[in-house]
């Protein structure tokens, strides 16, 4: 190295030495590292009081002779994972189903039983044999309910095949005449009639 260099170097070296000292004085503790043309000189700064800007060290950049230690990073704030609560769902309450009353129907009034007619013919105190009978009625005269002859002693049944009501009994015989005869049957039982010749006919 000749002359000029060694006079460089060791104005470097004073230069550095004047930084080292601005930032023993202003800088926090820690190992640092001071730069010229040509030399790099390492430093150890220990804690120190403050002694204020050392001379020959203006225009040296702040950031440079007072390092900013950055804050070490927050820890992060820890995000809850508790699961919450399940919501109740409330279900709605369904009023049972209103069963109408059944209704009894109404008891149909039972048909009355059938009832029948016995009954003679006799003309002038003598019983009249095979006289034929008709019953017409109830409803209609001109409808025939039964008809059938008189039995050997003059009698005749009609059975129990009759509506109850109201009919006529009508009598034929040869020779003779009788009247219509009105007769009401009643449910389930007889109507007995005697009929008696009004009139007879042919030779004395």
């Amino acid at each position: 190295m000749n002359a000029r260099g060694k006079a460089c170097a060791a104005c470097v070296a004073g230069v550095t030495l004047a930084a080292l000292a601005y930032v023993v004085a202003g800088s926090v503790a820690g190992t640092y590292a001071l730069f010229s043309d040509s030399e790099r000189v390492p430093a150890s700064v220990a804690a120190a009081p403050d002694f204020g800007p050392v001379a020959g060290t203006e225009g040296v950049a702040a950031d440079a002779l007072n390092p900013t230690v950055a804050p070490s990073a927050a820890a992060p704030t820890p995000i809850s994972t508790a699961t919450p609560a399940p919501t109740a769902v409330v279900t709605p309450t369904v009023p049972p189903a209103l069963v109408p009353t059944p209704v009894p129907a109404p008891s149909a009034t039972p048909e009355p039983g059938p009832g029948g007619i016995q009954g003679s013919v006799s003309c002038q105190g003598q019983p009249v044999v095979g006289a034929q009978v008709s019953v017409v009625g109830p409803h209609s005269p001109a409808t025939v309910a039964w008809w059938g002859a008189t039995e050997g002693d003059g009698t005749f049944n009609t059975g129990f095949v009759l509506e109850a009501g109201s009919y006529v009994v009508s009598i034929l015989a040869p020779d003779t005449s009788y009247d219509s005869i009105p007769a009401t049957v009643p449910a389930q039982d007889w109507r007995h009639i005697s009929a008696q010749c009004v009139a007879t006919h042919g030779p004395q």
